[in-house]
């Protein structure tokens, strides 16, 4: 779904007005996926704040200073590498939890930050700050892709979040007071409950099929041959602009008629 631009790579047919560049379909998937992202990344800070035991007056004076998502991340990475009563088990699908954040990070920043390159084609571009081209597909079929994965995480991320509270010694010992080792029953009995919930929305994220990729240069080159030949239909080869190619392959409109050239010596 994103991809270091192609060396010698060309613009395709670009749009000022995103309105006609992009379809209603496409620009709704977009900001879906922006306001999902949003809830996903405060949820990310609320689990923060209650692993770092913030008194909740200062919450949003502590979250906000903390700068980026790549370091509230690597605060709960350390949290659950260090922690005696998560069980590696746990620690393994925290890991893949917040993996998942980063990575679906990354493309809905390009999807945001990209400008249209080829809108024929569903392809953005972004410049990295590192002067870097990278294109990142908008076809609706992909954006729907990444918008069913945030879904997902953010449900996976409100079980995680329980999970990242087992981890609490005080908390285990404010639930069991009269248990001699409180710290080893939580991690013998509440975590496995606990992780089982959260796997279940992992592996269901994890067992979706892969994100559309870029076609390949040689099958956008096979498929413009055999259109050339009418061998597939335009809307295949070009499947963002579908209702306008068919409205100018089936327009029934006559040529104007040309005015008719008089002789020499006619009125």
């Amino acid at each position: 779904m994103k991809r270091p631009q192609p060396p010698g790579a060309r613009p395709g047919r670009i749009e000022d007005d995103i309105k006609k560049a992009l379809t209603t379909e496409q620009l709704a998937e977009i900001g879906a996926i922006s306001l999902k992202f949003n809830q996903i990344e405060s949820l990310v800070e609320f689990i923060l704040v209650i692993v770092l035991d913030v008194p909740p007056p200062l919450w949003w004076e502590v979250v906000r200073r903390i700068n980026g998502m790549d370091a509230k991340l690597s605060i709960l990475r350390r949290y659950y590498e260090s922690n005696k009563i998560l069980s590696d088990e746990a620690k393994e699908c925290l890991k893949n939890t917040l993996d998942a954040v980063a990575d679906y990070k990354k493309y809905r920043d390009l999807i945001i930050h990209c400008v249209p390159y080829d809108i024929d084609k569903g392809i953005g571009q972004h410049m990295t700050t590192k002067a870097e081209p990278v294109q990142i597909l908008l076809t609706k079929e992909a954006l729907g892709a990444l918008y069913e994965r945030l879904c997902i995480l953010n449900e996976e991320l409100n079980h995680a979040d329980l999970l990242f509270r087992l981890g609490s010694a005080e908390g285990a010992k404010a639930v069991y007071p009269r248990v001699a080792d409180p710290s080893r029953l939580r991690r013998e009995r509440d975590v496995p409950a606990v992780l089982a919930l959260v796997l279940e929305h992992q592996n269901r994220r994890l067992s979706l099929p892969p994100l559309p990729e870029f076609p390949s240069e040689e099958q956008i080159q096979a498929d413009q041959a055999r259109t050339l030949q009418g061998w597939i239909p335009l809307s295949t080869l070009f499947p963002q602009k579908s209702d306008a190619f068919e409205r100018l392959w089936d327009s029934k409109e006559a040529t104007p008629p040309q005015p008719k050239r008089k002789r020499w010596g006619e009125d």
